[in-house]
């Protein structure tokens, strides 16, 4: 799915591009343990924090897991480096963390900066750092980074805190900022599955950091026409305030090329529908997709359904809703 309103501002733009979000997903597979969906989110995240300016929204992610030692740290960390992040915040109380946050970003000192760094936040086990009240002042912050025109007043000055954002943690958050966050529930690696410690990566992140760099200046009269528009050729079934999250992946995906626009399409169908999913409405998929597969498939080799079953996550129960529109169920008679 490639729409034409972004290769044709940069065709050997586009191809560098789809190479190294390649490379860049590549290097994640090796350290942590996600699906392809997940993956494709993290690596177009870390793209995102280079060119942020170009769009109205900012992409923020939630991840968690249902199970402790699933990789949430490691995943921070990855983004962290990959984005060029100045750090990632663990623990940190609410207090000493706004002021933290909000040094050099008063609308004064942001509006006089012709191009500002990059500044994504990281707050590992943000439960130390704020509640699920929507009346934290750091909370407050955080939310108004969402959007290019958001900002926070505090005492006489005004705060612009606009960029990528990643929480993680098991405790809810905020109404507020879960509704800006696109999910990434992880799961607990299998003793099966064997994987890289991260460590020693210092040369590789920067050849990474200075190829995002390089590829993304080159793309911006694409990015900046792009942001201009309405992302295209978007799943029906995506709401307004999920596309808003993603709007900026989704318009990076386009201009890298390649199968990136697919990929991110498909993503986010599928960590959106998991999100929204009680344990109760899960394993009716479950059972749905076994029949179906039994029913029109059984002449392509496969996983047994079980061996599938087990490499999916579940996600924290929820509140059951109303979906059986997913099965499709036949009118009444």
């Amino acid at each position: 799915m490639e729409n034409s309103k972004y290769t044709k501002f940069g065709p050997n733009a586009s191809a560098r591009g789809a190479q190294v979000l390649d490379d860049i997903a590549a290097f994640i597979r090796r350290y942590l343990v996600c699906d392809d969906h997940q993956l494709a989110i993290l690596t177009l995240w870390s793209a995102s924090a280079y060119c942020h300016n170009h769009f109205l929204t900012a992409p923020y992610l939630h991840i968690s897991s249902p199970q402790p030692c699933s990789g949430k740290s490691l995943c921070l960390t990855l983004l962290c480096d990959l984005s060029n992040a100045d750090i990632c915040f663990t623990g940190l109380p609410a207090a000493p963390l706004l002021d933290r946050l909000i040094q050099g970003r008063s609308l004064e000192e942001v509006s006089s900066s012709a191009a500002l760094p990059p500044r994504p936040v990281l707050i590992d086990d943000y439960h130390h750092s704020f509640g699920p009240s929507e009346r934290e002042p750091l909370v407050c912050l955080l939310a108004s980074g969402s959007d290019s025109v958001g900002f926070f007043a505090r005492d006489d000055e005004d705060y612009s805190l606009f960029g990528p954002k990643a929480f993680a943690g098991n405790s809810p958050l905020p109404r507020s900022l879960a509704a800006r966050c696109i999910p990434i529930n992880l799961r607990r690696p299998r003793p099966s599955e064997r994987f890289i410690r991260y460590r020693d990566v210092q040369e590789e992140i920067k050849a990474f950091n200075d190829r995002l760099r390089r590829w993304l200046q080159e793309a911006s009269p694409a990015l900046s026409q792009a942001a201009k528009s309405f992302p295209p050729d978007l799943p029906p079934t995506l709401a307004l305030g999920q596309i808003k999250c993603a709007e900026p992946l989704i318009h990076i995906a386009g201009v890298a090329g390649g199968g990136w626009p697919a990929k991110i399409r498909a993503a986010l169908v599928a960590v959106f529908d998991l999100a929204e999913a009680s344990p109760e409405l899960q394993m009716l998929f479950d059972v749905h997709a076994i029949f179906r597969d039994s029913a029109f498939r059984a002449s392509r080799p496969r996983p047994s359904p079980l061996e599938r079953l087990e490499q999916q996550v579940r996600p924290p129960s929820r509140q059951p809703s109303a979906s059986l529109r997913y099965f499709d169920p036949p009118p009444a008679r």
